[in-house]
């Protein structure tokens, strides 16, 4: 990327021997940025691994596969909270990377940005509370399954 010029390095000292590079944005940088971000894309491939897992759940016991399914629960709910404080801290204008954001924007804008990055997030919680669902249902299927061959014995 620095060498395409989108961004320039520059070397800082930190104390007497370490030394980093901190890069910035360019103007070219900057406008094909927008470029990108202003364009469609093709969506990416969906290769979950998870999801084709739980293709095979009739391969194990029940059991097993309901506490693969408890896991992934879990896991969703807490991304769900993970997303929600984060949203809810970028709604109040409080992370470190959105307040530098600001420093460069119009105070007039500053509502708007918030709620566009917050509503990223709300994106996020709305995706893992759908695959919470799904494997709370999946866990259902399961003792349905489980009660029903119970019967035929």
């Amino acid at each position: 990327m620095e060498q395409a010029g989108l961004i320039e390095g520059q070397q800082e000292i930190r104390g007497t021997k370490l030394r980093r590079m901190v890069y910035s944005i360019t103007e070219r940088g900057l406008e094909e940025l927008r470029t990108w971000v202003g364009s469609g894309h093709a969506a990416p491939p969906v290769r979950d691994a998870f999801f084709l897992q739980a293709l095979f759940f009739d391969m194990v016991e029940p059991e097993r596969a309901a506490s693969v399914l408890g896991t992934y629960i879990a896991e969703q709910e807490k991304l769900i909270a993970e997303w929600r404080a984060h949203s809810e801290a970028l709604l109040a204008k409080e992370t470190d990377l959105l307040k530098e954001r600001l420093k460069n924007r119009p105070v007039a804008e500053h509502d708007r940005i918030a709620k566009l990055k917050a509503h990223v997030f709300a994106g996020q919680i709305a995706v893992a509370q759908a695959r919470a669902d799904w494997a709370r249902e999946s866990l259902r299927l399961l003792a349905e399954d489980g009660a029903a061959g119970r019967e035929d014995a």
